[in-house]
Order: structure tokens, then C-alpha cells, then sequence
């Protein structure tokens, strides 16, 4: 028996004529990505269209899981571009970062370049660029809640800051006791 060409079809097609014909004995699915086929249609029978096949044959289709979507190398675009042109097809949050390297330049990315996130449940994808070394300004006379907000932040975009508090009590010369 010849098998038709049920590329672009659905699995409701295949089953069709599977009833129609009930002479393959067992047909089986897998799944697989398609740029240009919407899910659920077939991308391919196991066996070539027109083919002819007997009664133990088990044919394989593979239906269409949708587009592939792949994360790009995001080392080869530097963080001007990435501000620009933020990415399409794929949620990319832009990090900056304290470090020894020069501002905007790659650090490295939550999820490898080439991986297909198609389907997956978090595909964000984590790009950090560097923002230089870290710029702390003159700190006297600013108060300790204000102080402890500033070095949060720093803290929080990689700047390794060592903070030593000395609390020194002044009061009015009227006030001070001398001896």
C-alpha cells in the first residue's frame, strides 16, 4: 500500500485515513520543531510520500511542536546595541554590573547562547554587561540610614564594598566639661 504525503496535514488526517485503509498495523508520533509549520501538523512520515508499505510496518510521523526559538550569542552585541535594539523572540533583561572590566563590556548571560527555550516555563534570559568599578562619592555628613541604602545598592550590582562605622559623639562646646 502506498502511503500519501501527509506533510502539512494534521494528525486527525492521519488517523483518517488510518481508519479508511485499517491496513498498517501500528503508526506512531514524535514530535519536533518547524519553522514554518504551525503546531500539530505534520513535518513527516517515516517513510517517503507514494512509498509502499506492508502490514508489519510501523510508520513514524512527526508532528510539529511550532518554531524553534534559540538564544542568541548575546557576547557578540555590545550593551549600546542591546539598549537600541532590544532582542525579539526572546525576554532578555539587561544587567548591569560592578567590575575590573571597562564599561559595556559582556560579562555573561543567565542561559547559553544556542539553547532552545521553546516550551520552557522561564525563558527569560539574563544578559550582564559591566559597568565599571564602582564610584562611591565623599560620605561625610550623610546619616546612617542614608549610608546603609547607598552601599544596599552597590551591593546589589556586584561592587565588593568594605564598610567600617565609627560613631563619634559631638557635642556643643557650651555643653563639654572640661577638667
Amino acid at each position: 500500500m502506498k502511503v500519501p504525503d501527509f506533510k502539512g496535514k494534521t494528525k486527525t488526517d492521519v488517523e483518517a485515513w488510518y481508519k479508511d485503509k485499517k491496513f498498517i498495523s501500528e503508526f506512531v508520533y514524535e514530535e519536533g520543531y518547524d519553522d514554518k509549520l504551525e503546531v500539530g501538523m505534520i513535518i513527516s512520515g517515516g517513510n517517503d510520500s507514494d512509498t509502499q508499505v506492508g502490514k508489519d510496518d510501523v510508520l513514524t510521523f512527526v508532528v510539529s511542536k511550532g518554531k524553534a526559538i534559540y538564544v542568541p550569542d548575546f557576547s557578540q552585541i555590545s550593551m549600546g546595541e542591546f539598549k537600541e535594539n532590544p532582542p525579539t523572540g526572546v525576554n532578555a533583561m539587561l544587567k548591569e554590573w560592578y567590575s575590573g572590566y571597562a564599561y559595556g563590556t559582556f560579562l555573561e548571560q543567565s542561559i547559553p547562547a544556542g539553547t532552545n527555550i521553546a516550551g520552557t516555563q522561564d525563558a527569560s534570559v539574563k544578559v550582564y554587561y559591566s559597568i565599571g568599578k564602582p564610584y562611591v562619592g565623599d560620605l561625610v555628613g550623610m546619616k546612617e540610614n542614608d549610608l546603609a541604602s547607598l552601599i544596599s545598592m552597590h551591593l546589589e550590582i556586584a561592587a565588593q564594598i568594605l564598610v567600617t562605622l565609627s560613631h563619634m559623639c559631638r557635642l556643643p562646646d557650651a555643653k563639654r566639661k572640661v577638667r
